[in-house]
């Protein structure tokens, strides 16, 4: 099967990404204990989301797609919702204004 794994760290935090094709990504942020140890802790942490994924994937590859609901009908006897006003026109200056 084939994984792609992502791993970004920043400071004292991973995020750890993992996706095999035709599935939904899995992520996870972990907390890194020692900064000099950090590629290994996210390696390890990698390996555990690996697992934890391939046992999602095999009890459902993708989430359900979502399918917005209709929108509610209108009350009977309501009219139509107004439109909105267009702003009058200002009159085009027909000569320099007269400040004093």
């Amino acid at each position: 099967m084939d994984i792609k794994i992502v791993v970004n760290i920043k400071g004292n935090r991973a995020t750890i990404g993992v996706q095999a094709p035709n599935t939904d990504p899995v992520m996870e942020t972990i907390t890194i204990a020692n900064q000099e140890d950090a590629l290994q802790e996210a390696f390890v942490a990698a390996t555990d989301l690996v697992e934890r994924a391939q046992q999602r994937w095999a009890a459902s590859p993708k989430d359900p797609a979502y399918h917005r609901p209709p929108p509610p009908p209108a009350p009977a006897g309501a009219a139509p919702a107004p439109r909105p006003a267009t702003p009058a026109r200002a009159p085009a200056a027909t000569a320099q204004e007269h400040m004093f």
